[in-house]
């Protein structure tokens, strides 16, 4: 069991460029390092209890400027994390997003973006007792042209590169690149209907040689094409999700290669301004 309780970021000044934040809020989960019923905790943590206490506090701000059709938004917020029980896990994170738009004509749009985030990973895998910290890095430029009002075709190229702090956890760093292009159609209730296609291009840094016996490969590539659709059914009532066919190819273990059916539904309800219900349903690669 998961559960949070938390309070809304405070802005400080009424500016509508620059808003300073404060944040905080308390975490509680019933099993933090997912220990299946048989393993007992104090074995592999030192400790009688599974669940434990996160105590959250944060500060950042806000920034959106805006200069005739061009806009700069940058979002940072630092926060610091008490854990109860399993003291070890205590760290200092942050999580920050920049991002410039521009607008050429009336049918060009771009975009270019960074982001960095530094949080705790988890523990679903693991079952362990481990400072899972990684670092979160994202580069991305996209842009779009509107062949009609309804229609429009984008385009974007990325970079990801996760890190991790733990000696123990570096063969899973990971690098991929990224690029995707997506043929929609936008109703005039503003739902969606796309074609999208996508070829990522990944590696594992240090995994120098592949592992037979793991069957850990270092280098990767895929490719995937879906069908999308955001179906805004109502003010209260949305569905989004992709079906389509992946094709996930090895450099040096071909027995990991995967081609199949992949695809994620994800209807939301919002009742009010204060609850938003989520069903979700997937099939992807790891």
């Amino acid at each position: 069991m998961i559960a949070c309780v938390g309070s809304s970021p405070l802005a400080a000044l009424s500016s509508d460029i620059f808003k300073p934040l404060v944040h905080s809020q308390l975490l509680y989960d019933s099993n933090l390092l997912r220990l299946s019923d048989s393993v007992d905790p104090q074995q592999i943590a030192g400790t009688d209890g599974r669940d434990d206490f996160t105590k959250q506090v944060g500060a950042g701000f806000d920034l959106d400027w805006r200069h005739q059709r061009q806009q700069v938004k940058i979002n940072a917020l630092a926060h610091q994390n008490w854990f109860q029980r399993f003291r070890l896990l205590n760290y200092l994170g942050w999580n920050t997003r920049a991002q410039w738009t521009g607008e050429f004509g009336h049918n060009l749009q771009t975009e270019l973006s960074y982001s960095n985030d530094r949080t705790l990973g988890g523990f679903g895998q693991l079952n362990q007792l481990i400072a899972n910290l990684l670092n979160n890095e994202h580069y991305s430029f996209a842009a779009q042209y509107f062949f009609h009002p309804q229609i429009r075709i984008r385009s974007s190229l990325s970079r990801r590169n996760i890190k991790f702090d733990d000696e123990s956890r570096r063969f899973a760093n990971n690098q991929e690149d990224t690029l995707d292009v997506t043929l929609q159609y936008m109703s005039p209730s503003k739902s969606i209907l796309g074609l999208r296609g996508q070829i990522v291009s990944g590696q594992f840094p240090d995994r120098p040689l592949p592992n037979q016996l793991t069957l850990q490969d270092n280098a990767y590539s895929r490719y995937h094409y879906d069908v999308t659709i955001d179906w805004r059914y109502s003010v209260k009532t949305a569905l989004q999700g992709n079906l389509g066919y992946t094709i996930q190819r090895h450099r040096h273990l071909p027995q990991r290669d995967f081609a199949n059916f992949t695809g994620r539904l994800e209807i939301n309800w919002k009742p009010s301004e204060l609850w938003l219900w989520t069903l979700s349903s997937w099939r992807e690669i790891a």
